[in-house]
Formats: C-alpha cells, sequence, structure tokens
C-alpha cells in the first residue's frame, strides 16, 4: 500500500487488472496527507508504522482531511478522468462514518460523534462531486439505519466497520450482469 502511494501506479495495476468493475470508496481518505517535493503522501497508520515520517525531507508540510478542500477537488477531477479512461464499469460507494454502535442489543453513540459528523460532512461535497464528474457511475449507499458499527467486526469496532446488515444492502445494489 504504500509503494503504490508512493509510486502513485494505482491506475497502472487497475488497468491490467481483469476486473470489468472498480468500486469507489472515500472513507479511507480520512488520513491527513503530507505535501512533499511537489506532490502528496498519504500517513497512513502503516506508513507511521513503517518509520517514514522521520525520514521526511525538511518541508514536508501535514494538511488533515477537513482543511484540504482545494487539494482534493483538484485531486477528485483527475481522478475522474484517468479512472473513466480504465474503460471498467464504475461504482460509487457512498461510505460514511458511523456515530453509533450496538452494544449487547443496544445502540449506543461514539464519545467522538461530533468528529465523526464532522468528517461525514467532508465526505457529501466530495461524494457529490466524483458523482457529477463520473455521472455514468453507479452509486451505492447503504441506508442510515444500518450505519451502525459492529463491535464484532472481523476488524474491530471502528465508525467505518458496519453491521451486517449495511453489506448485504450495499452487496444488493450490486448489479453485476
Amino acid at each position: 500500500m504504500i509503494r503504490g502511494d508512493i509510486e502513485k501506479n494505482c491506475f497502472s495495476v487497475l488497468s491490467e487488472s481483469s476486473a470489468a468493475e472498480v468500486i469507489v470508496d472515500l472513507i479511507d481518505e480520512r488520513f491527513s496527507i503530507i505535501e512533499v517535493a511537489g506532490g502528496y503522501l498519504t500517513e497512513s497508520a502503516s506508513f507511521v508504522k513503517a518509520g517514514l515520517l522521520q525520514r521526511l525531507p525538511d518541508g514536508a508540510q501535514k494538511i488533515s482531511f477537513l482543511s484540504r478542500d482545494e487539494v482534493d477537488r483538484q485531486a477528485l477531477v483527475a481522478f475522474a478522468g484517468k479512472l473513466r479512461q480504465t474503460g471498467k464499469r464504475i461504482f460509487i460507494h457512498k461510505a460514511f462514518w458511523a456515530t453509533s454502535f450496538v452494544d449487547n442489543g443496544q445502540l449506543l453513540d461514539f464519545e467522538k460523534k461530533d468528529f465523526y459528523a464532522r468528517m461525514n460532512d467532508g465526505l457529501v461535497w466530495r461524494y457529490e462531486l466524483l458523482s457529477d464528474l463520473l455521472p455514468e457511475a453507479a452509486v451505492l449507499q447503504a441506508p442510515a439505519d444500518s450505519r451502525v458499527s459492529d463491535p464484532a467486526h472481523r476488524w474491530g469496532l471502528a465508525p467505518f466497520h458496519y453491521v451486517p446488515s449495511y453489506y448485504d444492502s450495499i452487496r444488493a445494489q450490486l448489479d453485476l450482469n
């Protein structure tokens, strides 16, 4: 994942893939980015764990998700154009942060519910722009009442690890015929 981010090779990998479809969601855009040498790197957990933060040159600048609207606007325009060129069928999965989770059958709010709501606000306009740029894309979105986190999720409790009904809803919307 880190190598792909540094090499910016996702479109060559996608073009070489035999898959006829591509599903895009923006939930991983939650990470800060680092501006360095005229480009951007993602400050993912893997990037940090690999010790790459300490190896950045002087002048590298961290930019959080909630403060990079113009950078993302330009990036989404370029991304949509390159995605269209792959010739793949495109699905936009509108994934948002869950602000609540289920615990012993009870629906509880996350402590950081307000922060998660702000992150969702940032995702809304990004999804709208991507949908406008790719009108041919099918949009996948689960009902709001299934956007709930599941503590039993195989990757653990997080605001983007949902209850099974969420995934069932998305799966039902996929038309791969």
